[in-house]
């Protein structure tokens, strides 16, 4: 597939005009004509760099593949105005676009070595030196742990002290390697951010950038960290070839089909079977091969994956079984028919998550989330239809119980409701809330207990309960309190939460669009006087069907 990717790319004569013409317009932070273009021409480059070396393509040695190369990087280094990629300009990108531009290009030049012209490795050198040397301070100074960003600020930091020979590049390399191993968890998901559970898609970035250091770099403390995230993908992927999101942080709930590049590395540096059955089963299934040219990095990890293949017989992952997963501090069900999860870490809008485990309609049905709410907008805030001015996230520290037996797990978790922007912001939030959600987990249901306590006397917003289900399905509803929803049928009822209304669900941050339906239940008042230790009890019961 990367060789036909080299085929697409060397089609057009310029690089830059080839990436723009396929820009999405996917985000509603971003004009199309963005910025990330940069991330793109530098995937191109690294790309064409491999196949131009590696002795497997059919491209190796090809003099049109080479010459496109020094073209792309060109591009890139006079791109390159003041030393970043990202001019900070509003609506054009962010400034993660620099670390997606210079790890590509970095490599391509290592890759390439002498065979490229003396001038333009000059050039190049001394431009990503510049570029390193902004990174430093604008990057390597802040204090956050953010491990995708992490794992491209270590990697391109050992390229530039390989090929640049700078001792604080070295320095930098171990000191964010070492931030690595810290914001690993126990069964091997690295934190997305500051704590919160993760992304597959963010930890695809993280497995391939920490093989590559295992490889290329020969780093032993990279390899222990790929050997322990080897739980991950077989917990996180279901056997119909779709990947939970309802795990994820509250903004990052989104339907990324996932590629076979992560576990394929994981199995190919390990030798581990399941994670190879999972890449096989996505390879199969989702038809994840496909090349797209549009994507503004993917490429890169095509290119690692394959420099570190090595064939390793699959072993199938048990689809009935109820686990501990100490990623999300939670229960998992994993079923033939369906599964789902729960978890009361840190930035979760919703305690527990559900999916098919086969396709009803075409699509993939899922529980995308329940999500108590108090509705707050601070003072001269916009609602823009985004999913962002709320009380009701789990807080720092948040954690729950989790008790299994061997037909059923029970979670319980109790958190003070917290402001979703809080994940951004560390001012006080003027609402006093606290949550308590009890549920029974098994083969057949869930069954949840939602208690909402005001924990002042208070002028508040009242409480509400967002059911969220996607993807793009039709809500029937059946009466007394019971809904269809594709293979899921549930009943919803609460003394305090008389009146529900079905509404397209808000988007997320930054996203144009979320293909999901809420049902809202509401007490039937739009706020008032709260008196302290006033509560407000939900109950629902989910049953698979099909």
């Amino acid at each position: 597939m990367i060789d036909i990717f080299v085929e697409n790319i060397i089609e057009h004569d310029d690089p830059y005009l080839y990436a723009r013409s396929l820009q999405k317009d996917e985000y509603e932070h971003w004009e199309k004509d963005n910025e990330w273009v940069h991330a793109s021409v530098a995937n191109y480059a690294i790309t064409l760099a491999y196949s131009y070396i590696g002795p497997e393509s059919r491209w190796s040695g090809n003099k049109d593949v080479l010459l496109y190369a020094e073209k792309t990087i060109k591009h890139l280094v006079n791109a390159a105005v003041d030393d970043r990629w990202y001019h900070r300009k509003p609506r054009m990108g962010d400034a993660n676009i620099d670390r997606f531009t210079a790890l590509p290009l970095i490599e391509s030049i290592h890759l390439l070595g002498n065979i490229l012209s003396s001038e333009i490795r000059d050039n190049a050198l001394k431009k990503l030196d510049a570029v390193l040397q902004i990174q430093l301070c604008e990057y390597g100074e802040r204090g956050r742990i953010y491990p995708n960003m992490d794992a491209y600020y270590c990697l391109i930091m050992w390229h530039g002290h390989e090929l640049l020979g700078r001792q604080e590049y070295r320095d930098e390399y171990l000191r964010f390697l070492q931030k690595m191993e810290t914001a690993q968890f126990e069964e091997g998901a690295w934190t997305y951010i500051e704590g919160t559970n993760e992304c597959p898609v963010y930890h695809d970035i993280n497995v391939l950038l920490m093989g590559r250091l295992a490889t290329f770099a020969k780093s032993e403390r990279a390899m222990a960290m790929i050997r322990k995230s080897i739980p991950y993908y077989p917990q996180v992927i279901a056997s119909c070839g779709m990947v939970e999101s309802y795990t994820d942080p509250w903004w990052k709930h989104m339907w990324n089909s996932p590629c076979s590049y992560g576990p394929d590395t994981v199995s190919s540096l390990t030798g581990d079977g399941h994670n190879r059955w999972i890449a096989d089963l996505l390879r199969i299934q989702t038809n994840q091969e496909a090349v797209q040219p549009s994507s503004n990095i993917r490429s890169i990890f095509l290119v690692y994956a394959a420099s570190m293949w090595k064939d390793v017989l699959p072993e199938p992952v048990s689809d009935e079984t109820i686990t501990y997963d100490k990623n999300i501090e939670g229960p998992r069900g994993r079923f033939a028919k369906w599964l789902w999860a729960a978890s009361g870490r840190y930035g979760c809008d919703t305690v527990v998550g559900a999916m098919s485990n086969s396709f009803h309609d075409g699509k993939i049905s899922a529980l995308l989330g329940i999500r108590p709410e108090i509705f707050y907008r601070p003072a001269g805030g916009e609602d823009h239809g985004v999913d962002r001015h709320a009380l009701g996230m789990t807080p720092r520290g948040s954690k729950g119980n989790t008790k299994i037996d061997d037909r059923a797990a029970r979670f319980e978790v109790i958190y003070g409701m917290a402001d979703h922007r809080l994940i951004w912001n560390e001012e006080p939030f003027p609402r006093a809330w606290e949550c308590i959600q009890r549920w029974t987990m098994d083969a057949e249901k869930l069954c949840g207990h939602i208690e909402i306590i005001s924990l002042n006397d208070q002028e508040s917003h009242f409480p509400i309960i967002r059911i969220r289900w996607g993807r793009n399905g039709c809500i029937e509803e059946k009466g007394d309190g019971r809904f269809i929803y594709g293979p899921f049928s549930f009943t919803a009822k609460g003394d305090n939460f008389p009146l529900y209304a079905i509404e397209k669900s808000k988007t997320m941050p930054c996203r144009k669009e979320l293909d999901a339906w809420d049902i809202v239940f509401s007490t039937g008042q739009y706020q008032g006087f709260c008196q302290k230790g006033l509560k407000f009890n939900f109950f629902i019961d989910i049953a698979f069907t099909e």
